[in-house]
């Protein structure tokens, strides 16, 4: 499973395959999934919970070790390494034991990693919760471990605070970063512009240091970098501590959008972690563009209704799934927190993943509404509302910023103006603020673009504009 936004890639399968299976049991519900969706080249059947039951099987090398079995498929099943990652095997391959699981240690994990040539060469370092293998910049390697680290305790923390259960990692956690983009895909090849991905089947976060946007501002590449982190953080964190079971599928607004919401990062002289449930700047400017653009007409609701629905999210639907999960966090504690729980019962290999022509799944906006109702433009309202009075460090403030003046009415004594960041928007909310206007206030409409040298200078003059007399 891809799922991609401008900024993140998340849950990517791997391309290997292991041609495994496991004694079966009984009863079991019918399959949900394709393990071929996660890359994993067994057949379809019956999808029945592991149980996290001991086998005794192989690891790649041919070593004898102890496994638990994360889920079984008809005849198969798919079992935990102590190294964590996830494969496939037969009867044959596995049989139960009573001896225990003992996970590989930080030191082990290490070095078993170092036996691939692509990270052989790559630095070591280990802390409390993760090995990280990287021949980025000390920088960037130092800011990673900082937010990372920092991440895990604080997420738990919030999590716990929800009444869900969780409980710490059993395995290290794996970061891999590349200092370059060549051989970041080289590890694995990605789509153009995913510069991070977390790997449910590996259990790793990888990620790459150079993106296209750093050669255009060193700033607003590392903004991007210091959120990605994050974001991929909080996945491995969610699948590592209890809360989604590996190889479950999630609504794609609920997975983003509960991601992007424990997950929000400062910027400049201090970039760190904020804490779960502060103002994501950086979703805060991707809705104040999309509202400044949006086109007259657009149906009210269907911002959050097509997001709820979505299989796959544009850079729009991940941050109006953060505002949605900012909004429900709030006004409907008690019943968001009882969606992510019943999300946390989703087993391996179930979900929801049958789409429509358009890319909506429908089973995901019927479950939506069961918590939380199906009046989506009343919804979208009260999340718009709230997302106004919300406080936000404009990620892009020192950058040029234009001032779009609007005049009309019988005498041009009307006004309205606005902040943009780019000159196409400024011009295209000139446009479509006019075809919002009465017919009879279209005709003497017209409206000027004036550029600033940053955010700050432009809503001064904004502002003594809108209070000036018109003569």
């Amino acid at each position: 499973m891809v799922a991609l936004s401008s900024l993140v890639l998340l849950e990517i399968q791997p391309t290997f395959a292991q041609k495994t299976v496991l004694q079966p049991e009984a009863t079991a519900p019918a399959p949900r999934i394709d393990p071929r969706f996660f890359g994993l080249n067994i057949p379809q059947g019956e999808i029945r919970p592991g149980g996290n039951k001991r086998v005794v099987t192989t690891d790649e090398a041919g070593k004898a070790i102890v496994a638990l079995l994360h889920a079984r498929v008809g005849k198969n099943g798919i079992v935990m390494l102590p190294d964590g990652k996830l494969v496939s095997r037969t009867p044959a391959e596995a049989s139960a034991t009573q001896r225990p699981f003992v996970p590989l240690s930080h030191d082990e994990t290490a070095r078993a990693l170092q036996l691939d040539k692509q990270l052989a060469r790559l630095t070591l370092r280990e802390t409390k919760h993760y090995v990280f293998l990287y021949n980025t910049s000390p920088e960037f390697a130092d800011m990673t471990r900082r937010i990372l680290e920092t991440l895990l305790p604080g997420v738990m923390g919030y999590l716990k605070n929800m009444t869900l259960e969780v409980h710490e990692p059993i395995l290290p956690l794996v970061v891999i970063m590349f200092r370059t983009r060549q051989e970041y895909q080289n590890f694995q090849r990605m789509p153009a512009g995913v510069v991070a991905y977390y790997n449910t089947v590996s259990n790793h976060v990888v990620m790459t240091e150079e993106t296209s946007i750093e050669k255009l501002k060193q700033e607003l590449g590392l903004q991007q970098s210091i959120s990605t982190i994050a974001h991929e953080g909080v996945h491995q964190i969610l699948h590592n501590v209890g809360v989604q079971q590996r190889l479950s599928v999630w609504p794609m607004w609920a997975s983003e959008g509960f991601a992007e919401y424990l997950s929000p990062t400062s910027f400049g002289k201090r970039m760190r972690w904020k804490g779960a449930g502060k103002v994501n700047d950086l979703r805060m400017f991707e809705i104040e563009r999309y509202r400044k653009g949006r086109p007259a007409g657009t149906e009210a609701g269907q911002l959050v209704e097509h997001t709820v629905g979505a299989a796959r999210l544009s850079s729009t639907g991940y941050a109006t799934a953060w505002a949605l999960t900012y909004h429900l966090a709030r006004a409907q504690k008690k019943s968001y927190a009882t969606y992510i729980r019943n999300l946390s019962e989703i087993g391996p290999l179930q979900g929801s993943i049958q789409s429509d022509k358009a890319s909506m799944i429908a089973e995901n906006k019927r479950l939506f509404a069961r918590h939380f109702g199906s009046d989506f433009a009343k919804i979208e309202a009260s999340v718009l509302k709230r997302l106004d009075y919300l406080p936000y460090n404009d990620p892009f403030s020192e950058w040029p910023h234009f001032v779009t003046l609007l005049n009309y009415g019988k005498r041009g004594n009307e006004r309205q103006a606005d902040v943009f960041h780019t000159y196409r928007m400024a011009v295209k909310w000139g446009e479509n603020q006019i075809q919002k206007l009465p017919k009879d206030k279209q005709v003497a409409a017209q409206y000027d673009v004036v550029p600033f040298p940053d955010r700050r200078r432009a809503q001064i003059y904004l502002k003594r504009w809108l209070r000036r007399r018109v003569k």
